[in-house]
């Protein structure tokens, strides 16, 4: 489901263009993570999946799920084939599965 608020797209090509000082905070984040639990990794607000290289190499064959409001960042996300599924879905509103 996406939120209401959500009424215009994200430019990948703008984003990108401050792709290093966006990346850093989520490296940052990522390496004061422990060993990540059982489960299937959610990326929430995955974007352009930036961070997918480095998820993926700790996702240790897991699954991982990105979620993101705009459709043109899942677009820029696909393409870097790390994700096993991508969701149109705002991350405010997300929950996790309880199946």
């Amino acid at each position: 489901m996406i939120s209401h608020t959500a009424t215009r797209d994200w430019d990948p090509g703008a984003y990108a263009r401050f792709h290093d000082l966006r990346l850093r905070p989520g490296l940052d984040l990522l390496n004061t993570i422990g060993p990540f639990v059982q489960g299937d990794i959610v990326d929430l607000g995955c974007g352009n999946g930036a961070l997918s290289d480095a998820l993926h190499l700790r996702a240790a064959g897991r699954s991982l799920v990105g979620i993101d409001t705009s459709p043109a960042m899942l677009a820029q996300a696909r393409d870097t084939v790390h994700y096993d599924r991508l969701d149109e879905e705002d991350a405010a509103l997300w929950a996790p599965s309880t199946s």
